[in-house]
């Protein structure tokens, strides 16, 4: 909906956060998005605490530090007249990417330990392994000066995004069955 808000607005190369910069038709909604996503995150992260224990408790941290970065990304707006709430925008973006892309594998070890996540363990060290390589590649595109932000954050955030959710879904399956007497 902020897309076809916005004129001018190339989601090619533009990222994301420039449909919450100020002045934006939907800023206020994107932005507030941004703060539920986070909220979300740090949610999940709190219940995987609970229910991996010791084993994953790094990437439990970066999780939690990942949705800190969202909220922030959506309480800082970017601002292309203010530096340095922009440049305080982007780092937390950064940080919220680097983070939910290290998360997944340093999760999988806990995961691994419970007979019953062994499953998602694999997959998380996939996804992580995934999201390791975009970064890679984004630092490479950015340094070549070719990175299309706009298509790089979608494919990242999207791969985030399944990851983040296969893994809400397999914790509350795992929450409802019952357990043996």
């Amino acid at each position: 909906m902020a897309i076809w808000s916005s004129p001018g607005y190339d989601p090619l190369q533009r990222s994301l956060s420039a449909l919450g910069e100020r002045g934006a038709p939907l800023a206020l909604l994107v932005n507030l998005s941004f703060c539920v996503l986070g909220g979300s995150v740090l949610t999940l992260a709190l219940a995987l605490e609970r229910t991996i224990g010791a084993g994953g408790r790094g990437g439990v941290i970066l999780l939690g530090l990942a949705g800190a970065c969202l909220v922030g990304v959506g309480l800082v707006a970017r601002d292309p007249t203010h530096p340095q709430p922009l440049a305080l925008h982007r780092l937390l973006a950064v940080a919220a990417f680097v983070c939910l892309g290290l998360a997944p594998l340093l999760l999988a070890p806990g995961l691994r330990r419970d007979l019953g996540w062994r499953g998602h363990a694999r997959a998380s060290l996939g996804f992580g392994a995934a999201a390791i390589a975009l970064l890679a590649a984004g630092l490479v595109l950015l340094a070549l000066r070719q990175l299309r932000a706009g298509v790089w954050e979608v494919v990242f955030a999207g791969l985030s995004l399944v990851w983040l959710t296969l893994t809400a879904v397999r914790l509350t399956l795992a929450t409802r069955r019952p357990t043996p007497p």
